[in-house]
């Protein structure tokens, strides 16, 4: 969900799904968001043998739906400020797949309420997503039904202790009332 590109990790899941589906397993990837021609063309090109759709945006009833049906989410970013998309997906108990980056790891918490995948540099490509892990991690989460549960309860705890509009208007509120307060003293 979001924005289709290379920052956001979507070749890296890309790659992790290649290698899922060299073990002779099938797994179907909706890629929702908005994607440059060069990025389609570019995923056409590398990513053929994947079982991948592409859709542009959709109603927020569409979205729900599709929230509800699928299986796993995965949020492969190499950056975020603040994911809106896995606040979404906690709310709908999405049992998630992130990485372990910035606002992310501020987010959630490791076999918790999502399975972390870390981020590796690689001095010829810069930051990218571990995709072996990538990809055994989206393995497991499939195979085990009491892990995906798991998560699934638990993200929904974490968005209604942390990111409900009550909750972020609070947080919002008590970081200018500290502020206001630093700055009379």
């Amino acid at each position: 969900m979001g924005r289709i590109s290379k920052e956001k990790g979507v070749l890296e899941l890309l790659k992790a799904l290649e290698k899922i589906r060299t073990l002779g397993r099938k797994i179907d990837l909706k890629l929702i968001g908005d994607c440059s021609n060069e990025m389609k063309i570019k995923i056409a090109q590398e990513y053929k043998k994947c079982d991948y759709e592409i859709c542009s945006r959709m109603s927020f009833e569409k979205l729900c739906e599709l929230y509800s049906s699928s299986i796993i989410g995965v949020v492969p970013s190499l950056h975020e400020q603040c994911s809106y998309v896995a606040i979404e997906m906690s709310m709908f108990g999405m049992p998630m797949i992130v990485s372990d980056i910035d606002a992310l790891s501020e987010m959630f918490e490791d076999e918790v309420n999502a399975l972390k995948i870390p981020i590796v540099f690689d001095k010829d490509f810069g930051i990218e997503l571990d995709e072996k892990k990538l990809a055994d991690a989206i393995i497991r989460l499939i195979d085990d039904e009491a892990l995906r549960l798991k998560l699934s309860a638990n993200a929904i705890k974490n968005y209604q202790k942390r990111f409900t509009l009550e909750k972020m208007i609070e947080n919002t509120t008590n970081v200018y009332e500290q502020l206001i307060e630093q700055e009379n003293a």
